[in-house]
């Protein structure tokens, strides 16, 4: 789901900037409230900026279904790829240069989310990289007697237990 937000992202700054290259550029100070307002009326009559914020309603139902099944702290920095995303979209589709400083930045960018994306759990909270927590407990008696074995995963707040074994 992260990764269509993030291509959602995307397609809705293409929008925006393909929308906002068909019309007059902005002119003055974007203190100056009138050519702001005039501005604005103009892009909001562009059926691609339109279709750009219409592209963002929907990738921001698509964010809280993301928010209710991982960490933000996990999360929130893999939207980071939309800038490398971004800088080939903006090449293929809109033509831009891209200077070989940018493409430096954006390959520190996926080094960032691949760290960031590392399997294995966080020290700090025993959760993987999936924002899933597993907790194995084991229960015994006494010598000679039978120990259950509960194996439970939790996330976000709700806990299941997978596995309970008897021996």
């Amino acid at each position: 789901m992260i990764l269509i937000a993030v291509a959602m992202e995307v397609v809705g700054q293409l929008l925006y900037k393909s929308g906002i290259n068909q019309m007059h550029g902005f002119q003055g100070s974007p203190f100056d409230i009138v050519p702001l307002i005039k501005f604005a009326a103009e892009a909001l009559t562009n059926w691609r900026v339109l279709a750009g914020i219409g592209v963002y309603c929907v990738q921001a139902g698509v964010w809280w279904g993301v928010l209710s099944r991982a960490d933000l702290s996990y999360a929130f920095p893999l939207t980071s790829m939309s800038y490398v995303l971004l800088l080939v979209a903006s090449r293929a589709f809109l033509g831009e240069h891209i200077s070989i400083t940018r493409w430096m930045g954006a390959t520190a960018v996926v080094f960032g989310v691949y760290l960031i994306t590392r399997v294995g759990a966080d020290c700090s909270s025993g959760r993987g990289a999936s924002g899933i927590r597993i907790q194995a407990t084991t229960y015994a008696t006494t010598p000679n007697t039978s120990a259950n074995i509960t194996v439970k995963t939790t996330h976000n707040t709700r806990t299941k237990v997978t596995s309970t074994s008897r021996f």
